[in-house]
């Protein structure tokens, strides 16, 4: 698409009947097709709104081709960026259909981590939700809070069903929508901190494949009355059934001032269970 719409003004310089014909059509269209709220239209490959419109477009297309045909250098610039673009687009449609590339929820994080690949590990797919992953040597390490919640001072608040240590875990499903928060000060960060890890072990029964209604293990910072900064990620991007499984979240500090960092699982409406056990928070820099 993008090829045919620089042939417009290709087009504009050699038929200009056909180029005043298209462009009312392709303006008021654009504005239709990205007045809608869901501009990426669903699980699609691309701007799936735009296929009708491709039969105008071969016009434009056919302009940008026949302009670039006329010079040696336009030959040897466009032509293999041509032949680039088709081969990246097969493949990416291969890697669609092979469940690498997510056609609905990929991010700019996610995209860059999986181009190119013809497999991905769980770990990657959790990228879909927070574009921060570290994947250096984390140095300055400082544990902040560790915990498998059998001396949690409010109990009647855990869940007793399944633990991965002991008897008690955090829990989220269809009644209960928070976890307790686990508070830390930012007074207990070394001056040096420029990173927090939020480590975790998840257990769930059912799987949820709708990434709406799946819980979220998340990290704020608030000052004051306010949060600052909110990641997240879904376990169930990579949750085996009926198995503890390790989850962790890395989110640079904001640079905004906060006073405090609050983390737990969040069910955003979502009708299955998950538990959580096992956390540790984890401070440090590159």
């Amino acid at each position: 698409m993008a090829f045919a719409l620089a042939g417009l003004w290709m087009l504009y310089r050699s038929r200009r009947w056909l180029f005043w014909g298209l462009l009312p059509f392709l303006v008021l269209n654009t504005y239709i097709i990205c007045s809608w709220e869901i501009w990426w239209y669903g699980g699609g490959f691309g701007q799936r709104a735009f296929i009708q419109s491709y039969p105008l477009l071969a016009f434009p297309l056919a302009a940008f081709l026949q302009w670039s045909s006329t010079r040696r250098w336009r030959k040897v610039l466009f032509y293999p960026l041509l032949g680039f673009c088709l081969l990246l687009n097969q493949f990416q449609i291969w890697q669609a259909q092979n469940y690498i590339l997510d056609t609905m929820y990929t991010n700019r994080a996610f995209y860059w981590r999986i181009f190119g690949k013809t497999h991905i590990t769980p770990r990657d797919r959790l990228l879909m939700d927070t574009k921060e992953d570290f994947r250096g040597e984390r140095k300055g390490l400082h544990r902040l809070f560790a915990d498998d919640f059998e001396n949690f001072p409010e109990p009647e608040k855990l869940d007793s069903t399944y633990a991965r240590s002991g008897k008690w875990a955090m829990h989220v499903g269809p009644d209960r929508e928070y976890s307790p928060a686990i508070e830390i000060p930012r007074s207990e960060l070394p001056p040096d901190a420029e990173f927090l890890r939020a480590d975790a072990w998840f257990f769930t029964q059912k799987m949820e494949w709708e990434p709406w209604w799946m819980p979220q293990f998340t990290i704020q910072f608030w000052n004051g009355d306010r949060p600052v900064k909110t990641r997240s990620v879904r376990p169930f991007r990579r949750q085996p059934l009926n198995q503890w499984v390790e989850v962790w979240l890395d989110v640079r500090l904001p640079r905004k001032p906060f006073d405090r960092i609050k983390i737990f699982l969040w069910n955003a409406n979502g009708s299955r269970e998950m538990w959580m056990d096992d956390l540790t928070v984890e401070a440090y820099h590159d």
